[in-house]
């Protein structure tokens, strides 16, 4: 579970990342994409809801992880 919930985590990190250079290399502020659009995009789109329960649970096996309730 803990893996699951890292590669998650991994996956939101490669998003922001990949949006702040491409915002350093346009040299605009407003192409950075956060994690509210990143949400906002999901909602709308058809299957965005199991994809916001799937990193919902994740972040949340990986908080317990955190607060060493899991391993």
């Amino acid at each position: 579970m803990v893996r699951f919930a890292e590669g998650v985590k991994g996956i939101i990190y490669l998003i922001l990342a990949v949006s702040l250079i491409i915002a350093i290399v346009l040299g605009q502020t407003g192409v950075i994409i956060t994690l509210e659009d990143i949400i906002d995009n999901l909602i709308i789109a058809q299957a965005g809801k199991v994809v916001l329960a799937i990193i919902a649970v994740a972040l949340l096996i990986y908080g317990l992880k955190n607060l060493r309730v899991l391993r």
